[in-house]
Order: structure tokens, then C-alpha cells, then sequence
């Protein structure tokens, strides 16, 4: 994890924070300077360490300086706007679960919150007053939302199943390659950001190949997580392991699979062995085995 923090003035000279009190701006900076390198941090652990409140920690989740989880972690919502930090020395973060429930908008973190209407599926659903809403959770259903487009007081939602988008791209891998920014606006759906292209050129200065982004994609897809933090953290563990193409990927996976199989098959191995020794010594009968394997 990085050392340094920085702080940009398109946040901290602002009249949202010139407004706080003296001490929960100094609360904000503590913060900054303990998360981690995506902008996790644990409130309580800070507040332990240098003191401060619990009502401080509301008042920049009111303001939108923080969005709050049910685990209890926070995340900096300014943090790609106040660090760039080299992928080389980014540090995986352990908070993954919340992190997918997260997007990026204008280099803001908010929650993923598109609310579908309860009694059947609809064209249209009433925006929140706001998107990035800090108390808001993210609703899973049988849908993946493919676009959002936002007209005067409605938001029209373009709907599609994650099974015709596999389909789509099976029937396209014959075609002609594309890059990982098209290939995420094709099979994920949505413009890419300004925050996301910074992350494609920086993969890119660290050598990581384009068919390695584009299977992170891939899996964000298959495990039903249509959202770039997925794939990017995804990306960012291969780059912490050494792992820059696909080949290499595939060769890691597959050794994976291949030690967790011996594993199992150890512990089976070691299950019966011990079965064997009990049943010479006595200490078990056959009935015994039999009526264990019927439990």
C-alpha cells in the first residue's frame, strides 16, 4: 500500500467543505491518509487511533465526502480525484464485495442503485434524487442493466439478460479483435469513463496485454457482476502476481485447479487411512463405517 496521500482542491477548497467543522476536517484528512490504495477504510479504526466521534463520520456521509457499508467500512468518495496511484504499486483491496457494488461517475465512487418497480418488469423506473445516494443499496434481479439514459424526470432502462450477451459475444469471436475499451462498451454495455480510460492506459504502461483485460471482463460477466471495479481488481491481483498476458493467466489458473484437486484428494486419501487404522486397532467396526457414511 502506498505511503503517500494526496488531497485535490477540486474537493477540499470547496464551500461543501470549507462548512465542516475544524475537526471533521481534520477527521477527513486522517482518513485519507489510512485507507487503502482503492479507499477503503474502517471508520472505527481511525476513530480509535486518533480520536474524533461517531457524529463526525455522519457528517461527511451526510455531505457525500464518505459512503458507508453494512460491514461497517467506508469509502472515500472523491478518492480517484484526490490520488493517481501507478498500478505497479496499487495493493489489492480486501473489501471485493464492496467494491462491486460500486461505480464511477465523473471520477466520483457511487452506489450502483436502479430500483426496478416491484409488480412486473418495466421500461421505466422513477429515478432516486440523486444516484449516489449513500444510504442506497444496490437490488439484484433477473436483469442486467445494459444503459441508463436519463430524460427530464424519467430514466429509461434498457434491459438484457447476461445469457444473450454471452451469446452475442460467442457469435462474435470469430470477428476481428477490439480493444478492451470497445470490448467493455460492447459486452458490458455504457460509455467508458474518463477515470476507466486512465485505468486502460495505465494497464497499458505496465505491460498488461489486451486479451488479459478483456477475459477480467469476461469473468465479471460469467459471475453476474456487470461492473468495471470486478474486472479492474481482477486485473490489478494478476499484475500483483506478475501476470501480464493471457497465456500466463491461463497457465495460473490451471495449476491452481490442479493443487486444489490434490488437496481434496490428499484429505480423501488421509480420511481412509485413518478409517483403516481405527478399524485394525479396534477402535471402530464396520458397522460403524456404515452407519457414518448413511449420516
Amino acid at each position: 500500500m502506498a505511503s503517500k496521500r494526496m488531497f485535490s482542491k477540486s474537493v477540499i477548497a470547496t464551500e461543501k467543505f470549507y462548512d465542516l467543522p475544524m475537526s471533521t476536517k481534520g477527521l477527513y484528512f486522517l482518513l485519507g491518509m489510512e485507507a487503502d490504495d482503492y479507499g477503503f477504510v474502517s471508520p472505527n479504526r481511525v476513530l480509535r487511533t486518533y480520536g474524533g466521534t461517531d457524529d463526525e463520520i455522519k457528517i461527511l456521509i451526510a455531505k457525500g465526502f464518505l459512503i458507508a457499508f453494512e460491514s461497517g467500512v467506508v469509502i472515500i468518495t472523491d478518492w480517484n480525484k484526490n490520488n493517481y496511484l501507478n498500478k505497479t504499486r496499487t495493493k489489492p483491496t480486501e473489501y471485493l464485495e464492496e467494491l462491486n457494488m460500486l461505480d464511477i461517475e465523473n471520477d466520483r465512487y457511487c452506489l450502483t442503485d436502479v430500483k426496478h418497480m416491484l409488480d412486473e418488469p418495466q421500461n421505466f423506473v422513477k429515478p432516486s434524487e440523486n444516484l449516489c445516494l449513500t444510504n442506497a443499496k444496490p437490488m439484484l434481479n433477473q436483469y442486467s442493466i445494459d444503459e441508463i439514459s436519463i430524460e427530464e424526470d424519467r430514466v429509461v432502462v434498457v434491459e438484457d439478460s447476461n445469457k444473450v450477451k454471452q451469446e452475442e459475444k460467442n457469435n462474435n469471436d470469430n470477428n476481428e479483435k477490439i480493444g478492451p475499451a470497445k470490448y467493455y462498451e460492447k459486452y458490458i454495455g455504457g460509455l467508458i469513463s474518463g477515470t476507466m480510460a486512465i485505468h486502460f492506459r495505465d494497464f497499458k504502461e505496465c505491460g498488461v496485454e489486451d486479451d488479459l483485460i478483456c477475459r477480467a471482463i469476461d469473468i465479471s460477466i460469467e459471475a453476474g457482476v456487470r461492473n468495471w471495479n470486478y474486472a479492474r481488481a481482477i486485473v490489478d491481483d494478476c499484475i500483483n502476481k506478475g501476470i501480464l498476458t493471457l497465456e500466463q493467466y491461463n497457465l495460473h489458473e490451471a495449476n491452481r485447479r490442479a493443487k486444489k484437486n490434490m488437496t481434496a484428494s490428499n484429505e480423501s486419501t488421509n480420511v481412509f487411512s485413518k478409517m483403516r487404522e481405527k478399524l485394525k486397532s479396534g477402535e471402530i467396526s464396520e458397522q460403524d463405517i456404515y452407519k457414518s457414511w448413511e449420516k
